[in-house]
């Protein structure tokens, strides 16, 4: 499951609490998903096409650092990726472990539960290692960077590492915040990043950036309420019509408004050879 941070609102989340993400894992498998069906394919497709640009290659071992997608099971991401030699996924919640191991279509996934800023991995163990708004959820700030030089101590020297985190520059944050703050949003969202701010801290962590971008071009929580009113009113027309509006959406990606309009933030960084971090824990 996503991590904790952020806000110091009356939805915190405790990084180190497991019982809260299993408790948001567990109420989304009783309740249903708060994400519609179409919505969660977008996703899946902006992610995909993501690795598809960036050369994502399932040649060496592969991590992604949340289940929360695969146990839920509207937006699962491992089942369309390119299957590597060895594939594991991690997240804190012990229920989300366990349900996407249950769902897991091809039966090769190595699951485990883990913490982002603690990696059960050997050093130099992974060729990749894809973390979609997972560090984005801490309750302090500076654990991101802990997680970040764990994914960069866990990374082979030319390693890749593909990392969203929620954008702070997009036009609908504010409103995002505040449905944080009021305990509006299905779980605990915390610190927002700008491009450059992720840059900084990937730099920091000593990766090497190679590219970023912006993906999900649809305000995060209009497409929620559009879902909720189709549901509610389950006319055809007006269906097809939200449904076109968020596909056009995604267009934007490739203008000059990109950061205003993407819900994450993106970037591809390598581990570079001979980094002074090397070794170390």
């Amino acid at each position: 499951m996503k991590q904790g941070n952020g806000d110091r609102s009356a939805e915190r989340a405790d990084a180190l609490d497991t019982a809260y993400w299993d408790g948001v894992a567990q109420r989304l498998a009783q309740r249903g998903h708060y994400m519609d069906a179409f919505v969660g394919e977008l996703k899946i497709r902006a992610y995909l096409a993501l690795l598809e640009r960036w050369e994502w290659r399932a040649d060496g071992p592969q991590l992604k650092t949340d289940l929360f997608e695969e146990s839920t099971g509207v937006d699962a991401l491992l089942w369309r990726m390119p299957a590597g030699s060895v594939r594991v996924g991690m997240d804190l919640a012990p229920s989300a472990v366990a349900s996407a191991a249950r769902k897991d279509p091809r039966g090769d996934l190595a699951c485990m539960v883990a913490d982002a800023r603690q990696l059960p991995l050997a050093s130099d163990s992974l060729a990749f290692a894809l973390s979609p708004s997972t560090l984005d959820h801490f309750e302090i700030d500076q654990d991101l960077q802990v997680s970040l030089r764990e994914l960069h101590r866990v990374l082979r020297p030319g390693g890749k590492l593909v990392i969203t985190l929620a954008n702070r520059s997009n036009m609908g944050d504010p409103l995002l915040r505040l449905a944080v703050r009021l305990g509006l949003a299905p779980y605990f969202i915390g610190t927002r990043y700008t491009a450059a701010e992720l840059r900084q801290e990937l730099e920091t962590a000593e990766f090497c950036v190679l590219d970023q971008t912006a993906i999900v071009h649809h305000p995060r929580l209009m497409a929620t309420a559009m879902a909720q009113i189709g549901r509610l009113i389950r006319w055809k027309p007006l269906l097809m019509a939200m449904q076109r509006l968020l596909l056009s959406m995604q267009r934007l990606e490739s203008t000059r408004w990109r950061y205003a309009t993407g819900c994450f933030v993106a970037a591809l960084a390598e581990k570079p050879a001979g980094s002074s971090l090397d070794g170390q824990a």
